[in-house]
């Protein structure tokens, strides 16, 4: 990822209905591309209405996001 710009954005997963609770933290962006890889904890995010959320905020600035995926690594 990264932007045209120094910004922030929140990176998670959650549901989308419901409360909408999530599990998400906040990633620093610059203007060269970066490589982040979220270790976030899915309990209970795992039926039809789960996410993967982007939150851009209220920030101004081009943000580019590429070759994105879910992988999970333990538990039922």
């Amino acid at each position: 990822a990264r932007s045209d710009r120094s910004r922030t954005i929140v990176a998670g997963i959650g549901l989308s209905s419901g409360d909408f609770a999530n599990n998400s933290v906040t990633v620093n962006l610059t203007t060269d591309w970066q490589m982040f890889s979220l270790d976030l904890l899915a309990d209970g995010f795992g039926d039809d209405t789960s996410r993967v959320l982007f939150d851009m905020g209220a920030e101004v600035g081009q943000v580019f996001i590429d070759d994105v995926s879910l992988v999970v690594t333990g538990g039922t």
